[in-house]
This record gives C-alpha cells, structure tokens and sequence, in this order.
C-alpha cells in the first residue's frame, strides 16, 4: 500500500503492537494455559510478554495514543503534490478536509451543515437503501449533540462538500457496527439526488464510482 500510494503523496502507517490487553487475549490466557500445561501467569510472562522489555501488556489506551500521534503527521510533502485526479487522504484537524477527491471534498461538520444535512435525510429518495427517512428535528439535535462532543469519534459520517458550486451533496463516511458478534467498520452514505449522476439512488458499493 506504501509503495502504490507513495506516487501520490499517500501515507501508510501501521501501527504492529504485541499482545494487547483485550478480552480475547484474557480469554486465551486460561486456554494456553490448559494447552501448555503451565500456570495462568505463566503464560503471560513467559509466553505472551516473553520478548518485551518492560514485560506489561500494551493496552487499548497505548494503540489510540499511537494512533492519534500518527494522525497527527504532516499530509504529504511539500514538493510532492498530489496529481491524476486521485483521492486525496488527509486528516480530520480543526476542519480540514478528511477526504479530498477532484470533484468532492469529505470534512469535519460544522454549525452550519446541521439543517442542511437534516433536510438530506428527510429525503425519501436519499435515504430509501438507509431505512427510508429521518425526522427533521431529531437529526438536528443528534447532530448538534455530535459538534458538542469535546472529541470527535474515530468512526463518522462527514459532511460532503461539492468544489465546483460549494453545496452539499451528502453525508458519507465509516461507522464501527457489531454484525452477528463481530466488530465491522461499515461504509455508509447518503447523496442528494441532484448529485447522483444516475436516475436510480446509488446503492451500497457504487458510491465511489458515482460521486469521484
């Protein structure tokens, strides 16, 4: 992924820790434990956190620091800019776009998008593949209640700006769902008609291709 995005100005970052503290690693301790023969505790400084060097866990806490530092970096570099048209993939500061493709730019929300995006899903047609239509007024208190947040959730959907006229055309991004007891990161969007390209609503999959 580093070497095909590098061309662009893309980023890659991964962030490889060793064991980390969670439920399913508290669950395999008593299991190794019965499979190795060995104590609990055994297995977890002299299997688990036998290559550390502090010998502790590394925890949920120590992945999202790492995270939001990694966030944190520069966008690209200066003399590399981006070209082709391709997706641009920045990052979520003080309302600098998320997202930025030739046509669309993906950003924070702010106070003024409430009403707009309310009025978008109340929209019949917008939302007909998303449980039909939403209440005005209950849209804009949730959003409200998003801006209120004094930190935005990893997971959202974003506000989606159009370039050319400066309208806004939809409310896209990734949502974290639980799916038959599985964690899921989830696309989901909801395009204003008049921004389709199509005569049918876009279905789940086809928004890349219809909004680039």
């Amino acid at each position: 992924m580093a070497k095909e995005g590098a061309k662009y100005g893309v980023r890659a970052n991964v962030i490889c820790p060793g064991f980390v503290r969670t439920p399913l690693v508290d669950k395999q301790i008593p299991e190794q434990a019965k499979e190795l023969k060995i104590s609990e505790e055994d297995v977890i400084k002299k299997v688990m956190l036998k290559e550390t060097v502090d010998g502790e866990f590394t925890t949920v806490g120590d992945v999202a620091e790492t995270g939001r530092a990694v966030r944190g970096l520069p966008d690209q570099r200066p003399d590399r800019p981006i070209g082709g048209g391709e997706p641009r993939l920045v990052h979520a500061v003080n309302g600098r776009p998320i997202v930025e493709t030739e046509r669309l730019i993906v950003r924070a929300l702010e106070p003024g998008d409430v009403e707009a995006l309310a009025a978008l899903w109340c929209d019949p047609a917008a939302t007909a593949y998303l449980g039909g239509p939403r209440t005005f007024d209950a849209v804009c208190r949730t959003l409200r209640d998003d801006l209120a947040l004094p930190e935005q959730p990893t997971f959202d959907l974003w506000p989606t700006i159009e370039k050319a006229s400066g309208r806004l055309v939809g409310h896209c991004g990734l949502l974290d769902k639980e799916i038959a007891g599985r964690s899921e990161v989830e696309l989901v969007y909801v395009i204003a008609p008049p921004a389709w390209g199509g005569s049918s609503p876009p279905r789940r999959g086809e928004a890349s291709g219809t909004m680039r």
